[in-house]
């Protein structure tokens, strides 16, 4: 009796060590998403990482890079928050200067890089290394013969910290007019999450997030989020794919791993397969 109590107390013991190593685990992982449409023919693949806060995954980010290469994407999109306001930026100009050599690269503006109160050099040095800053406009592409449609918002901290004149309400709507009519796919980006009934009226087939860190804690099949900035607890759409009508979104937990502890919620390369019917 006494050898099999103290042999459940060992397999419970290794059990608790194995549930808290998956809880805390804060290594890289690749999320998958697949996106159907009638559009095109044939696969078009993105990688989507938001929420750096300028965080190094190895030296100069090579670990992160390495692992965006491996996914072959045929575009990159940055959602924002790459740039920390507070801590060395070391980490996020490693993964700009380095990064549009995968893919074509495409970048829009978060909270934190307003926050730095240095947004114009921060736009001038990710445009410097090749990356596409998309500043409430569209621009048409062509990947492997498919076209494509690609829309960028600023972040709305742009109106408190940049330009007291802009309106994301009206400026988005123009910025984005006859995007509901167009025959191409069209994929806008956008850091915020939670700011859906913003987005669905512009017209996209595809709208690609960061921002809530994928709620920090979670509860797989319970709780996908705990707690998320500007939402707060329990947030709608944290991390994953959802579907709003006509328009997918789909929201990356992001790379940030200092400050409160992720839990059940480990740092994130996105992949999108945009696949025709």
């Amino acid at each position: 009796m006494k050898k099999n109590r103290k042999r459940n107390i060992l397999i419970l013991a290794a059990c608790a060590l194995i549930l808290l190593a998956a809880a805390f685990y804060c290594g890289l992982v690749v999320r998958r998403y697949t996106v159907e449409t009638d559009k095109f023919a044939g696969r078009v693949r993105v990688a989507v990482l938001s929420d750096l806060h300028s965080e190094q995954f190895g030296k100069d980010n090579r670990t992160l890079l390495k692992k965006v290469a491996r996914q072959q994407p045929d575009l990159i999109f940055l959602v924002g928050d790459m740039v920390d306001d507070k801590n060395s930026q070391d980490g996020a100009w490693a993964l700009f200067s380095q990064i549009a050599a995968i893919a074509p690269t495409y970048y829009v503006t978060g909270n934190h890089e307003y926050w730095s109160r240095d947004i114009e050099h921060i736009r001038r040095q990710i445009a410097s290394y090749g990356v596409v800053i998309l500043s409430d406009e569209t621009v048409r592409v062509s990947v492997q013969g498919v076209p494509l449609v690609l829309g960028g918002l600023e972040d709305p901290a742009r109106s408190m910290y940049e330009d007291p004149s802009c309106n994301t309400r009206t400026a988005w709507p123009a910025a984005c007019s006859g995007i509901g009519e167009c025959e191409d796919f069209t994929i806008l980006l956008a850091h915020r999450n939670h700011w859906v009934a913003e987005y669905l009226p512009l017209g996209f087939d595809l709208v690609v997030s960061g921002h809530a860190h994928g709620g920090q804690v979670r509860i797989p099949g319970l709780v996908n989020g705990l707690y998320a900035p500007s939402t707060g607890f329990f947030p709608e759409n944290a991390g994953g794919k959802y579907v709003f009508g006509s328009m997918t979104q789909v929201v990356s937990r992001g790379l940030k791993r200092y400050g409160p502890p992720r839990i059940f919620n480990p740092p994130e390369v996105v992949v999108v397969d945009v696949v025709g019917r």
